[in-house]
């Protein structure tokens, strides 16, 4: 089983601690969290965030690509 909570700090490219604080949670929440003692429903949420972030990723990308495009002229 992957750990989500690594997958988001990962993807947020932030540690624990400034996960907590993101989440409005204690520190040992984001630990018991870590070590697998972490609810269905925040395991969806944390989910959902790390997708979310990968799909701003992917919009950005396509915005910049199709402002590069926009400024060449043919």
């Amino acid at each position: 089983m992957s750990n989500i909570v690594q997958e988001v700090c990962k993807e947020l490219n932030i540690n624990q601690s400034e996960l907590a604080k993101k989440l409005k949670v204690s520190r040992s929440t984001i630990t018991d969290w870590n070590k697998g003692n972490i609810t269905k429903m925040t395991q969806y949420a944390l989910e959902l965030l790390k997708e979310n972030i990968q799909l701003k990723t992917q919009l950005k990308t396509i915005k910049d690509f199709y402002d590069t495009m926009g400024k060449i002229k043919i």
